[in-house]
Parts: structure tokens; C-alpha cells; sequence
């Protein structure tokens, strides 16, 4: 269960995931904004989560399924 803080694992993958520590989310955001370096480590590691297009996939999954089955 999320505790609502920093989560440790995506610290070492250049990730921040933040809580609802208001201090910690303004402190991290003015850092990026400050430090190129930290901005593009961040900006640049892989997505733990996928690259957001996974409905475009599953719909078109459905749709090929479908006109498989109409088609017979």
C-alpha cells in the first residue's frame, strides 16, 4: 500500500512519483525547473508504465477480431 510519499523504487530510474507532500511536490518541481541536468535525466528515463497507448492497441485488437468474425 502507497503510504502517499516518495516512492523509492523509481528514485534510482530517474522517476519521481510524489504524495500528497504539497512541500516535497513544490520543492521537486522548482528543482527540475532549476536543473537542466536533473530535468533531462528525468525527462529521458524509460516509462515504467508503458508509452500510453494501450487502448490504441486493444481497440484495434477488437476491431480485427470483429471483422475476423463477420468476414467468415
Amino acid at each position: 500500500m502507497d503510504a502517499g510519499g516518495v516512492r523509492g523504487g523509481a528514485l534510482g530510474r530517474g522517476k519521481v512519483c510524489q504524495g500528497v507532500d504539497l512541500t516535497l511536490s513544490v520543492a521537486e518541481a522548482l528543482r527540475l525547473l532549476d536543473d537542466t541536468e536533473a530535468y533531462r535525466a528525468m525527462s529521458l528515463a524509460h516509462n515504467p508504465y508503458g508509452d500510453g497507448k494501450a487502448a490504441e492497441r486493444i481497440l484495434a485488437a477488437l476491431k480485427g477480431c470483429i471483422s475476423t468474425m463477420v468476414n467468415r
